[in-house]
């Protein structure tokens, strides 16, 4: 059983803080002219962004010398692609929330976002999909103190299910046709009615179960034996050609990660 607790994470902040320092120092094994890339990048810039949450996707911390610094998996690629296409400036529009990103993105206040993202239909009506960057588990959340890892004690009883979550996914986890549904897109309003007795459990993605587990109120736990659901970065409508170069980067950052290499690339590209 995995309980999610804030100190699980501080190792992965700071391994994630110095690896994502390194990145940006030392660039990828190629250097890629801004002007092979689509009509987003036309003016030099790319306006980033990034949900700062504390989980492992991105994270805010504080560097030796005391200077904020963002670390995690998504600041760590988005330093990546800076390093392949070092003629471009990254921008960063920082958010607190995924609502909020979203409505930036809609507004056209950002042309990139990283927020932990599951790839939802939903998103393909209104923006581009990148192609996965990593995954992300399915946690239960529960009263505290209730140290409960599956949906069998839940059988008949209503359960939250955050609209994050893909159907697809959501339709794997054991025990889930035994209970009742109710959707949510508020993760605070769900750990009020977990409180409030209105639901019996929730589920959830990592960053909103952290999000939940910083008011202190609940008990959060991964689902044992559930699925893990697709990470992406969202663009703005029209911006395949974009996504396409985005993915090549992604891909290459995750083949030199899945091979050790990610330093020698680093290395050579010094």
């Amino acid at each position: 059983m995995k309980i999610l607790k804030n100190k699980y994470l501080k190792s992965f902040l700071l391994v994630s803080t110095a690896v994502t320092t390194a990145v940006m120092l030392a660039g990828c094994g190629r250097k890629n002219s801004a002007a092979a890339l689509p009509s987003i990048t036309d003016d030099g810039v790319l306006i980033v962004g990034l949900t700062v949450g504390n989980d492992r996707s991105s994270f805010k911390s504080v560097d030796e010398e005391g200077s904020v610094v963002y670390g995690g998996l998504e600041p760590e690629i988005l330093a990546y692609f800076n390093s392949c296409y070092p003629d471009i400036e990254l921008q960063y529009v920082y958010t607190n929330s995924n609502e909020e990103l979203l409505a930036k993105l809609s507004a056209g206040e950002v042309e990139l976002a990283a927020g932990g993202f599951a790839m939802l239909d939903s998103y393909k009506q209104e923006f581009v999909l990148t192609n996965s960057y990593g995954y992300g588990n399915l946690y239960l959340v529960n009263k505290k103190g209730a140290y409960i890892d599956n949906l069998t004690a839940y059988t008949d009883k209503n359960v939250g299910v955050m609209n994050s979550i893909p159907v697809s996914a959501l339709s794997e986890i054991p025990g889930i046709e035994g209970v009742t549904q109710n959707n949510y897109d508020s993760i605070t309003t769900l750990g009020n009615d977990i409180e409030g007795d209105v639901i019996s459990t929730g589920i959830c993605s990592e960053r909103e179960a952290v999000d939940l587990l910083d008011t202190g109120k609940v008990t959060v736990t991964e689902i044992s034996g559930g699925p893990q659901i697709s990470l992406c970065f969202l663009l703005p409508a029209g911006q395949n050609g974009f996504a396409g170069a985005f993915n090549t980067v992604i891909a290459d950052y995750l083949d030199y990660k899945a091979l050790g290499t990610l330093d020698q690339q680093m290395t050579q590209s010094e």
